[in-house]
């Protein structure tokens, strides 16, 4: 389909904003860059602290913000902000994501051509160019397993190598789900579900939200013929250093089990799981002493391998 004919479609972005008004407005002007016809913009505040809000108010006139009263997580935002939008597709996107021209029209052009399709994803690449992981596996035993024998690893260098010597595929591929920073949603697929889970707070919500999905027969895609920057403000590397996102990152997985999964396979997931973080901290523990802490990134990598080891080691179930 011509990029003009969807650009004649309306869409509706979602951003979800907390703290950072510099992020949230470079986002948004990069929307108005890449797709130029016929687009709401909503603003979710998770009850930022700063004066972002204000500011937006005075930097923006033709977008609409919703000011929640209290953080209650990113579901529980998206909701509030499916609730006020109207469009047949809507964006939901972190607001540390910066469009480059054409790649909203790119990422939701297999809409209006394939079936039964209820979330696209791009690929995500770092500001530097760098590629980024966009899409993942539900938490269980085979995601578990493919993280002890590396295979999860070795998949992330073969796509990194790849990107960086630009041969990486632009076949759109069903996956099984999208990475929660840029979700381009059906409505009808979002209300067939309920939307999402709030009982997430952070983390894992995207995945439990596709899982349903899939259960209920819609797609999932993949679409590396969009791709996006994304900061990638919250991420694994970030979060490891701090424990109480250690705590959350852990329990939501294990919520998700509890949830879609038997009582084996979930102490079976989180078995594997401790395992793993045990031989991923001494390992690096013995990295550290052997370069005598004078390499940065294996000192930093045995600080959050730590504080996750730490994490699993708590779960008690």
């Amino acid at each position: 389909m011509p990029l003009n004919t969807i650009n004649n479609n309306s869409i509706d972005i979602i951003i979800i904003n907390y703290n950072n008004f510099e992020l949230t407005r470079n986002c948004i002007n990069s929307i108005k860059d890449s797709y130029k016809n016929r687009i709401n913009i909503y603003v979710i505040d998770n009850n930022s602290t700063d004066d972002s809000v204000e500011q937006l108010k005075n930097f923006f006139h033709d977008i609409e913000i919703i000011s929640n009263s209290a953080n209650l997580g990113y579901a529980y935002a998206v909701n509030c902000g499916f609730r006020v939008s109207k469009s047949d597709i809507v964006i939901i996107s972190n607001n540390d994501v910066v469009y480059p021209p054409d790649s909203i029209s790119n990422l939701i052009e297999p809409f209006y051509r394939m079936e039964n399709i209820g979330v696209i994803g791009p690929q995500q690449m770092y500001p530097d160019g760098k590629w980024q992981y966009s899409y993942g596996t539900f938490p269980g035993i085979k995601t578990a397993l493919m993280d002890l024998l590396f295979i999860t690893y070795f998949s992330h260098l073969i796509k990194k190598i790849q990107w960086k010597l630009k041969i990486s595929s632009k076949e759109i591929k069903p996956v099984e789900y999208i990475d929660g920073a840029i979700m381009a949603i059906k409505r009808t697929a979002f209300q067939d579900v309920n939307g999402f889970d709030e009982d997430y707070f952070f983390y894992t919500e995207e995945a439990d939200f596709c899982y349903r999905l899939k259960k209920k027969g819609w797609k999932i895609l993949f679409n590396p013929k969009s791709e996006v920057i994304h900061v990638r403000g919250g991420s694994t590397s970030r979060m490891g250093l701090d424990p109480k996102n250690v705590e959350m990152f852990i329990s939501s997985k294990i919520k998700f089990c509890n949830k879609h999964l038997n009582t084996i396979e979930t102490k079976m997931f989180i078995l594997l799981e401790k395992f793993h973080h045990f031989l991923l901290a001494y390992f690096f523990k013995i990295l550290d002493l052997v370069f005598k802490e004078k390499i940065n990134y294996i000192t930093r990598k045995k600080l959050i391998v730590g504080n996750l080891h730490d994490g699993w080691r708590n779960v008690s179930k």
